[in-house]
Parts: C-alpha cells; structure tokens; sequence
C-alpha cells in the first residue's frame, strides 16, 4: 500500500451501511476482512445496547463525578 493512498469514510455511510464500509476500510489498509468477526464487533458497540447494558450494569470507568451516562 502506497502511504499517499486515501480512502474517504462518511460518518453516515458508518452508521447507513456500517459492514460494508468498515470492509472497505480494512481491505484498504490491508486487513482481511473475516465477516463473522466484524459483524460480531459491530454488534457489541452498537450504542443502543451499550446504553441499555449501561443503565442494567453501570459504567466501570465512569467518572464519580459525572451525573450523566458515558453512552
């Protein structure tokens, strides 16, 4: 890969179509892409799940001082 190779990532095409385009991110930056493991790491930082683990488990690193949520 040539360092003056870029690659442009649209925050909405994260959220629209976010398998396809962190596959193109990963093959770009030559990574192979195994589809079972991406589509599982996607899953676990989906914000709405992290919100609702959140509000059943609490956050560990939050802040004693904070008053609201980390997600």
């Amino acid at each position: 890969m040539d360092l003056c190779d870029k690659i442009t990532v649209r925050y909405e095409d994260m959220i629209d179509t976010p398998i396809e385009t962190f596959t193109r991110v990963l093959e770009h930056v030559g990574i192979k892409v195994m589809q079972h493991k991406l589509v599982s790491a996607l899953e676990k930082i989906d914000l709405k799940k992290l919100q609702k683990l959140e509000a059943e488990q609490g956050f560990i690193e939050a802040s004693p001082k904070s008053k609201e949520g980390f997600f």
